[in-house]
């Protein structure tokens, strides 16, 4: 746990022996990451901190969330399954939402003023290494750029607001599942890729958003077949959640 003195087991030539260590963390924010590894060289990367300790190496590492991988589980197993199901129960109001959402200037409004104060609140906070002294310009180049898109890119700003969203909620699905020993923790690892991926392209080429609507509700079985797999994801996410990562606390 961060800032706290713990004994950590290691194999020193096949006998086992409890050691005492001070994990003094780098930064004085989030969650930090503490493992053992086989002793090495000294190895600084980004937040990374590898120092070799009589024999063994420690590897501290801040994180910005500490969000555990079966709270993000439950959430997001939960609102995939809420968010598929209304898809399929309620294909017609749903496919009619979705056709308006790129072009909405309202919705483009209110998801951009997400995305800019979770941005203004990460560089407020987050350790920025060697850009700590530029943390001021940085916040106002995000305020500036905020306006200035509510003013001058009003096309496609829903589209290009969710895709900055998803880039976003992509890190907390990452950090949760580093370092977890379960392979199911792949699951919320592509999902976070897939949200990234799409979300760059959304950025860059909001259209895209509007013929991936098209296409998926052009014929009822696309539909159905989209909303049934998504809300099948998102119950194997809540499934493996309750059985596999609720006894591991990150």
């Amino acid at each position: 746990m961060p800032g706290e003195v713990a004994a950590y087991g290691c194999e020193v030539g096949g006998v086992e022996e409890q050691r005492m260590c001070d994990p003094t963390p780098l930064f004085s924010w989030g969650a930090y990451w503490h493992a053992w590894t086989p002793g090495g060289p000294i190895f600084h990367f980004s937040s990374f901190l590898l120092e070799a300790r009589a024999g063994f190496a420690f590897v501290s590492v801040a994180m910005i969330y500490s969000f555990s991988l079966h709270s993000v589980g439950l959430l997001v197993g939960l609102l995939l399954i809420a968010l598929h199901v209304v898809a399929l129960l309620h294909p017609g109001t749903v496919q009619q939402a979705l056709r308006r959402f790129p072009r909405s200037k309202e919705a483009g409004w209110v998801l951009f003023t997400v995305d800019a104060v979770w941005a203004f609140a990460l560089v407020t906070t987050i350790d920025l290494g060697e850009f700590t002294a530029y943390r001021n310009i940085f916040l106002a180049i995000i305020g500036a750029g905020y306006f200035l898109t509510l003013f001058f890119v009003e096309e496609f700003l829903a589209s290009r607001a969710l895709g900055m969203f998803c880039l976003l909620a992509a890190e907390p699905l990452l950090e949760a599942a580093f370092l977890r020993p379960e392979t199911s923790r792949l699951l919320l690892t592509v999902l976070a890729y897939a949200w990234a991926t799409a979300g760059l392209f959304w950025v860059g080429k909001p259209y895209l958003l509007r013929d991936q609507i098209e296409w998926v509700s052009k014929t009822s079985l696309r539909w159905r077949l989209a909303a049934l797999g998504g809300a099948a994801y998102g119950a194997v996410i809540l499934l493996v959640a309750l059985t596999q990562y609720g006894a591991w606390v990150s």
